[in-house]
């Protein structure tokens, strides 16, 4: 979760600026409950829900969404749960290259291959991509914006671990029910055998 906010949070805009938000607003949504002028840059980045257990508070829904700074207990945390439980895949993105596996033991179909990563970056040199990277650096190395975003998100972390823990398990249990048959299926697919081999 933590790596997912510092990755949003400085994505390169224009003129040398951040796409989303500015580093003043995200130390200000960090100190005090914020809501930002509806932008069609903002995206989710609407106020200080976004940089506070952002997840539990998408998953749990909009009254939980709602809540003031620091208002995301562990009652909710507890919802979001229960709620994950309820999606039919869980797949953290740690755990991409098992989408193949996933879908095999929810629908039976073999995929041989996930699509490439079309994910365009910006990953050039010029004076406004350095400017974010530089911007970028001191905010990793400010102890007082880390140690409040980690503060902030430490419900996401446990969701996070959660979600790990629910994917797992489901996968481990589909393939230990698969039937003879299934498994001889599964074994000539070859996007599946990263799985099978964790589990034989």
């Amino acid at each position: 979760p933590i790596e997912r906010l510092i990755s949003r949070l400085f994505k390169p805009g224009a003129h040398g600026r951040l796409h989303f938000l500015q580093f003043d607003e995200m130390q200000a949504a960090l100190n005090r409950t914020v809501v930002f002028a509806p932008s069609s840059s903002r995206h989710e980045f609407t106020g200080s829900a976004a940089l506070n257990n952002w997840m539990v508070r998408s998953i749990a829904g909009p009254d939980v969404y709602r809540l003031p700074l620091g208002g995301v207990e562990l009652e909710h945390l507890r919802r979001a749960e229960r709620q994950l439980d309820r999606f039919a895949i869980v797949l953290p993105l740690a755990n991409m290259s098992l989408l193949p596996a996933m879908l095999f033991l929810r629908y039976g179909k073999c995929v041989q291959a996930l699509p490439p990563d079309t994910a365009q970056t910006n990953g050039g040199h010029s004076a406004s991509s350095e400017t974010i990277r530089a911007q970028k650096e001191r905010a990793l190395q400010n102890g007082e914006f880390m140690g409040s975003l980690w503060w902030h998100n430490a419900l996401d972390l446990r969701l996070y671990e959660s979600a790990q823990r629910l994917f797992h398990r489901r996968l481990w249990k589909g393939i230990d029910s698969l039937t003879p048959s299934q498994r001889r299926t599964a074994a000539a697919c070859a996007s599946l055998a990263q799985a099978l081999a964790a589990r034989n």
